[in-house]
C-alpha cells in the first residue's frame, strides 16, 4: 500500500500518477508493466515513486481497491438477499464483474490483468488477494453462509467448497473478458456448473 509520503500529495500529483498507472496497465499485460514509462508519464522521477509505493505490484493493490471494495459489498449484499446460499452469492458476484470488466474504459485493463492471471503469471500471484478490504478474508465470508442447505459443513470443508467456486467463477470472468462476444454462453455455462456442484452429479445407490 501506499507510503504516508504519496498520502501527503497534493491531490493533482496523486491523480497524475494514478492515471498514469492506469494508462500503462491498459498499455500492456502486467508482466510488460514499465516503472520507467509510468514516472515519464507523471512527470516525477523513479526515486520518487518509490518513495510512494514499494513496487508495481503494491501500485496495483491500490489501483483496484475501490474495485475490490465493490465486490465485498456486492457479496454482502447477495449473501443478505439469498439467505446466505454460497451458490447464489458467485452466481451474482460473476455478474458484478462481468458489469464491471466490460465497460468500454475498463475492458482493456482487465484484459491484460485477467490475461496474466490465466497465464499463471509469477509476480502476478505474489499480490495479496485481499487486497487490504476490510473482512475480505475467506473466513469472514464462511461465517455467512448457510450451512443448513449443505451437506459438508465443517470450517475445511466450507472454505475448500468456498476455493472451487471462487476458481470457477475466476475461470469464467477470464473467459468472458477473452471472449466477450459468448457473455450468455458463459453465463450460462457458469449456472449449469453451478447446479451441477449444488444438486450433486451422482444418482443415490
Amino acid at each position: 500500500m501506499p507510503t504516508s509520503t504519496f498520502y501527503n500529495l497534493p491531490e493533482d500529483k496523486k491523480d497524475k500518477l494514478l492515471r498514469s498507472a492506469i494508462k500503462e496497465f491498459t498499455r500492456v499485460s502486467y508482466n510488460e508493466v514499465s516503472i520507467n514509462q509510468i514516472v515519464k508519464d507523471a512527470g516525477i522521477s523513479r526515486g520518487s515513486f518509490y518513495q510512494y509505493f514499494k513496487d508495481k505490484s503494491d501500485l496495483l493493490v491500490f489501483i483496484l481497491q475501490d474495485f475490490l471494495v465493490s465486490l465485498h459489498e456486492c457479496a454482502l449484499t447477495s449473501l443478505e438477499n439469498s439467505n446466505g446460499d454460497i451458490f447464489t452469492m458467485f452466481a451474482d458476484l460473476y455478474d458484478c464483474l462481468s458489469v464491471e470488466c466490460l465497460q468500454d474504459d475498463h475492458y482493456q485493463f482487465f484484459r491484460n490483468l485477467f490475461t496474466s492471471m490465466r497465464a499463471n503469471n509469477e509476480e502476478l500471484k505474489q499480490v495479496p488477494c485481499d487486497m487490504n478490504v476490510p473482512d475480505f478474508d475467506p473466513i469472514f465470508f464462511k461465517e455467512h453462509f448457510n450451512r443448513d442447505t449443505l451437506v459438508y459443513t465443517e470450517d475445511e470443508d466450507v472454505l475448500l467448497l468456498q476455493s472451487l467456486l471462487f476458481n470457477l467463477t475466476k475461470s469464467s470472468v477470464i473467459k468472458l473478458i477473452l471472449q466477450p462476444k459468448d457473455r450468455e454462453r458463459i453465463r450460462n455455462d457458469l449456472n449449469r456448473t453451478l447446479m451441477m456442484i449444488k444438486t450433486g452429479c451422482e444418482k443415490p445407490r
